[in-house]
Formats: structure tokens, C-alpha cells, sequence
């Protein structure tokens, strides 16, 4: 998984490679790094037997209020198949918007959705019969996923991007995800997370 920070309207650049441990137990994990501009940037992830969780916070100890965006980029693996389906859930129901890598695609590609109204998406391997649900809440304002398929890369990028706008000094900013790998297709996979299907 990668961090991303952008602040004052910059080339958007990775958070820093080089973080610290600031808290360690057995089934949690919080990280710790030197932003730009000051920031500091803090990821923490918890993990349990339904699956990952993971909260990317920006906090501005600075006096000056920044203008910023962050996100997460978790690359999830296709398993070696080309063919994968992107889902989303709108209202409560689920609907494909897309298949990517098939035969008649480039073996890489992209596209950005607004995360307005959308409750949950999913990556989906047919052939598997696999799908990654991924729940999210705090600031994500645009969905963002990209597919690579070639000798290099095999993934899936499931992308959560928040809103470009001010952190005032003191201030501190959130993404909550969390990701499940569940059988079936995404609305019978997510119905196993809770509620019934949809």
C-alpha cells in the first residue's frame, strides 16, 4: 500500500518511504513519517480474521493552514488472470462498471469516479470467483482505480482520493478503509460482511 500527499497544489508526490513505528501490538500497526510542508502523516493498520482495516491521517502541527490532498493506493494482486471487473453500490444495489483486461483492452488503464453516493466498491476475478470489497468513510471525495497486466505488474488498484482543500494549523485530516476478501461476486461477497444481499 501507498501513501500519497500533495499540499499547496504541488507535483503530487508519494508520502515518504521512510517511516517510524510509533505503535506496534499484535494485530495492529501505526506508522509515523515527516509529510511535506510540515505535515505529519500517520497510517494505521489493524488486522483481524474478516480482513484489513486502514486509517491515513495528515495533521497540521504547523501555525499556517495548508491546502492539501491525500489518498490511499493499495495494489491488490489479480491472481495471474487478465480479466477483472470493477463494481460499485449506489442506493443499495451493485453495478458493474466495467471490465478490464480483456482481449480487446491495452494491458493497462485507468479511470476517476466520484465517490459520491457510493457505499462500497469491488474489484471481481471471474475465473476465480473472488472479489475485494472496500468499504471507506472520512474525506474520500474520488475513486480512482487503475489495472496493469503485463510480464511486470498483475494488480489492481483500488484508489481513495480526498477533497483538495485547507488543514487548519492544529487541524488533522482522515481516511478510513477497510478491505475484505470475500467468495463470489460483489453483491453475494458483501452481503457476507453484514446486512442481507443486495
Amino acid at each position: 500500500m501507498r501513501d500519497f500527499v500533495q499540499v499547496n497544489g504541488e507535483n503530487g508526490l508519494p508520502a515518504p518511504e521512510r517511516y517510524e513505528v510509533a505503535m506496534r501490538s499484535e494485530n495492529r500497526l501505526t506508522l509515523r513519517a515527516q509529510g511535506p510542508a510540515g505535515l505529519i502523516v500517520e497510517r494505521e493498520m489493524s488486522v483481524d480474521a474478516e480482513g484489513v482495516d486502514v486509517v491515513l491521517t495528515v495533521h497540521n502541527p504547523t501555525s499556517t493552514s495548508l491546502t492539501c490532498t491525500f489518498g490511499l493506493f493499495p495494489e491488490f494482486t489479480t491472481l495471474g488472470e487478465q480479466s477483472v471487473e470493477v463494481w460499485i453500490e449506489k442506493c443499495g444495489a451493485w453495478e458493474r462498471i466495467g471490465e478490464i483486461g480483456n482481449d480487446n483492452s491495452l494491458p493497462w488503464g485507468g479511470e476517476d469516479l466520484p465517490a459520491e453516493g457510493v457505499e462500497r466498491w469491488a474489484y471481481y476475478i471471474p475465473s476465480r470467483d473472488i472479489s475485494v470489497v472496500n468499504a471507506f468513510d472520512g474525506e474520500a471525495t474520488t475513486l480512482s482505480f487503475f489495472y496493469a497486466y503485463d510480464n511486470r505488474h498483475q494488480e489492481v488498484d483500488l484508489n481513495l482520493v480526498a477533497e483538495n482543500r485547507d488543514c487548519k494549523p492544529g487541524a488533522a485530516r482522515s481516511l478510513h478503509a477497510s478491505y475484505r476478501v470475500m467468495q463470489g461476486a460483489p453483491a453475494a461477497a458483501a452481503a457476507q460482511i453484514g446486512g442481507e444481499e443486495k
